[in-house]
């Protein structure tokens, strides 16, 4: 539900939001088969379409969340996101997921 207003107090607005489940993340890693992931693709061409946003990254907590979430932002500043564009936030809501904020 929108709350009237809310963007102009300064409340960001979600252009995208989608998760990627630890069954879609690719074993072997490779620019091609994170650019495979429909999530990373679109998030990417959104971003290209205004560099002014910020993405988010929220993660499983846990090492290995942590660990996923730092891997995926550096495959995204290796695809040429700036790396101070990518923030990482824990609580993606499930413990086999990460989230992709626009």
């Amino acid at each position: 539900m929108l709350v009237p207003g809310l963007a102009a107090q300064g409340v960001p607005r979600i252009l995208f939001e989608h998760a990627i489940g630890h069954d879609d993340w690719p074993q072997q890693r490779t620019a091609e088969a994170l650019l495979s992931l429909t999530p990373v693709r679109d998030l990417l061409a959104l971003y290209q379409e205004d560099s002014g946003h910020r993405i988010t990254i929220r993660y499983p907590g846990g090492d290995y969340g942590d660990a996923w979430a730092h891997e995926l932002r550096n495959w995204l500043v290796a695809l040429g996101i700036p790396s101070a564009q990518v923030l990482l936030e824990p609580g993606s809501g499930g413990r086999d997921r990460i989230l992709l904020l626009l």
